[in-house]
């Protein structure tokens, strides 16, 4: 008879910590789930863990990661799959705050929430507080496609993996079994968030061909100046999905899209910042 791992034991067993990484908590954390919820709990929990970052280590997670997480989530699914994904996220969250893990001050785990689904009080029927579906780029589109086809080529081979690794000997001392098993649900986990991501997104040229012609829009390439310092930034404003700053792609949540989304070249505008209020220039501004 196998012996059951005591989370006690698990966590003396790879040392988890404070300063331990969130895919060192995952890794172990799936061990403590029963093995018919595991695969599923883990691609769930593995989808956290990439958003928030895999080396962020368990003593930096703060509320607001968490909210803005629960918020990505609630904007791009349905309300029945957010409700079940921020469950289980949950679940993982209550487990590192329930071992000490994580800033216990801070009740971080409460701090996953969806968006309230609004009543009309004459009709009593109910209205979603979702948005519209996320704007992504032709060409971010064309690159999501390519990552959906070889994550879907990796799964195939996994499932090939774990038949051959299950034939190998008892699977509960089956350390190949387990790692691909984990390595499935990674790749189980990305398959699922690009296919959210890309259901019901609005494809934009690169160039956005804005309604508001000469206007920035999402999509579009701009160049200001920091009429403090004169230092010179050139970013594309692309929604928040898209958002990947060291590609010089800033999101257009963000306080400077904010402040130029809808302006046009040789305007000045005003974002506030933790050091006091910033003008900027607008030199330059492309929609191809």
């Amino acid at each position: 008879m196998a012996k059951k791992t005591s989370i006690e034991e698990i966590k003396t067993e790879i040392e988890l910590t404070s300063e331990s990484t969130m895919i060192e908590a995952l890794k172990y954390y799936v061990k403590t789930i029963p093995l018919s919820e595991r695969m599923n709990e883990r691609a769930v929990v593995a989808d956290f863990v990439t958003n928030i970052g895999e080396e962020k280590l368990l003593s930096n997670l703060k509320p607001p990661e968490v909210g803005d997480y629960s918020q990505q989530i609630t904007s791009r699914m349905a309300n029945t799959d957010t409700q079940s994904r921020l469950a289980s996220v949950k679940k993982f969250l209550g487990f590192l705050h329930n071992n000490e893990l994580i800033e216990n001050d801070l009740n971080i785990p409460s701090h996953l929430r969806s968006k309230r689904i609004l009543t009309n009080k004459r009709t009593k029927n109910r209205v979603s507080t979702f948005e519209e579906g996320p704007k992504l780029t032709r060409s971010r589109y064309k690159t999501l496609i390519n990552q959906l086809e070889k994550l879907n080529k990796q799964k195939m081979d996994l499932a090939v993996d774990i038949q051959n690794a299950a034939a190998d000997g008892d699977v509960r001392e089956n350390a190949p079994l387990e790692a691909a098993r984990e390595a499935q649900g990674m790749v189980m986990a990305k398959i699922t968030d690009i296919e959210n991501l890309m259901r019901g997104a609005i494809i934009i040229d690169d160039g956005s061909q804005s309604l508001l012609k000469g206007k920035i829009n999402i999509g579009s390439k701009v160049t200001i100046e920091n009429q403090n310092n004169k230092e010179i930034y050139t970013f594309q404003v692309v929604d928040f999905h898209e958002a990947d700053p060291l590609n010089s792609k800033i999101s257009s949540d963000s306080p400077v899209a904010k402040a130029i989304l809808g302006k046009s070249k040789g305007e000045t505008v005003s974002v506030k910042s933790p050091t006091g209020t910033i003008d900027y220039k607008i030199t330059t501004s492309s929609n191809r």
